[in-house]
């Protein structure tokens, strides 16, 4: 915890409960002074832990990271006026409890993590102290069920975070039945940036290896970093900070950052320093992308539509005799390569896309939704014979539930009437509620 906090306040806060049997242990930038009426108690846990692993740490209490102050402050903040990000959404920031107190126990560390045995050894210490409440804002590598029970057993309200990860299904961490899982959630405010492209192309953002980045090329320049794979699933923490720093030393003026629905406020705040940092979702990124490419094209196409969005693309299989119809060696049945459209609204439709067989028979439409999409093909059963051998058809995907979400995958298969031949499309179909980032966050 950094208890210098205005968060951590304790004026108006009477004696410290005489049931408290909690201490105050002191280390590295912590003395007993830095506990009060508010914050009652600190345990740090260190011990079995290659020292390696803790350089660069404080060895107490105290936070170098910010996790442990922001998510005591967020559950037990006392009352702070004026609070605002840079001037912005301005007002009294609180904790849900803000005349709870407080008893600090670090388990976790910017190397070594959070180890099973200090989390284990915590939750014994905090049911000895007293507590009332316990808030772990912990997930993803141990099983807390053992503990968790124990400090139930003794009338301790236990609560666990429900994890990073969705919101697509069976991504919740720590759902045990004994304990409150808390899932995060949206704030009513966001703290959008226009970021003003070279065509006058304005997109909604929020405010790269060492190796890649050639000296020459980045010095007095804003340098995208952009890399689809790690968009979408690497913590900020891990990309971000080490991206900035590297455009810094390379002489570059400037980052635009592209990530997957997170949220790195802090770490602007804390690693820019005087560096223009633009944080955008890969969505946003793969704009910029796109524009940076074409402006050194002699012949620019891009197209970037700004509504809901369901994907749908199809990359047809081959089976017994029916073939991909591109003109290489015989082609018998099919139809184009590959589909992918952007659609607007709830449902969308496909069509104009040409199925073609050059022999009387009848084809049937067999679907397999994606999970999550209604999809309904018209017409569901087509006629080929000598004269009539391309025929259009339409899917139409509807969501089922308006929740933003990863790509799930479904097929539409045609079959002829003998059942002796089928055309397998593959489908894959995400549904986008939020386009920019400033509405995700």
């Amino acid at each position: 915890i950094w208890p210098e906090s205005r968060s951590f306040d304790d004026r108006g806060y009477g004696p410290v409960p005489s049931r408290w049997k909690g201490t105050c242990e002191v280390g590295q930038n912590f003395t007993v002074n830095h506990c009060n009426r508010k914050i009652i108690g600190a345990r740090w846990y260190a011990r079995g832990l290659d020292p390696s692993l803790i350089e660069g740490d404080y060895q107490s209490p105290r936070d170098s990271e910010g996790h442990g102050t922001h998510t005591a402050s967020t559950a037990a903040g006392s009352l702070v006026s004026d609070a605002s990000f840079h001037g912005l959404g301005s007002g009294t920031a609180r904790g849900g409890a803000p005349r709870a107190r407080l008893a600090i126990y670090k388990v976790c560390w910017a190397k070594a993590g959070c180890r099973d045995a200090g989390v284990l050894k915590a939750i014994d210490d905090a049911i000895h102290d007293g507590v009332d409440i316990l808030s772990l804002s912990l997930g993803g590598f141990l099983d807390p069920s053992f503990a968790s029970i124990h400090a139930v057993a003794k009338g301790i309200t236990v609560i666990f975070a429900g994890g990073n990860d969705g919101p697509v299904p069976q991504t919740i961490a720590n759902d045990i039945p004994w304990v409150i899982t808390v899932a995060a959630s949206t704030m009513d405010r966001s703290f959008p940036t226009l970021l003003i492209l070279g065509d006058n192309q304005t997109v909604v953002v929020r405010t790269c290896s060492r190796d890649d980045l050639n000296s020459s090329d980045v010095v007095g320049k804003i340098v995208l970093c952009y890399d689809p794979v790690i968009a979408k699933s690497s913590p900020p923490n891990q990309q971000f900070i080490l991206a900035t720093i590297n455009v810094q030393e390379a002489g570059g003026k400037g980052i635009i950052f592209a990530q997957y629905s997170a949220s790195i406020l802090h770490y602007i705040d804390e690693i820019c320093n005087g560096t223009v940092c633009v944080f955008v979702d890969y969505e946003i990124g793969t704009q910029i992308k796109f524009y940076v490419a074409n402006t050194r094209s002699a012949q620019p196409e891009y197209s970037f539509p700004k509504q809901i969005r369901i994907f749908f693309s199809g990359i047809i299989t081959t089976k017994g005799n029916w073939q991909i119809p591109t003109g290489e060696g015989e082609p018998n049945a099919g139809y184009g390569r590959e589909w992918s459209y952007v659609a607007q609204g709830r449902s969308f439709l496909v069509e104009r896309a040409e199925f073609i067989v050059p022999r009387s028979s009848q084809g049937w439409a067999i679907g397999e939704s994606p999970p999550g999409v209604d999809m309904v093909v018209e017409p569901s059963l087509l006629q080929f014979n000598a004269s009539t051998t391309t025929h259009t058809f339409g899917v139409t995907f509807t969501p089922l539930q308006m929740v933003q979400g990863d790509f799930n995958f479904g097929s539409l298969t045609w079959l002829d009437d003998g059942k002796k031949h089928a055309v397998r499309i593959p489908i894959a179909v995400r549904v986008i509620i939020h386009d920019y980032f400033s509405d995700t966050s």
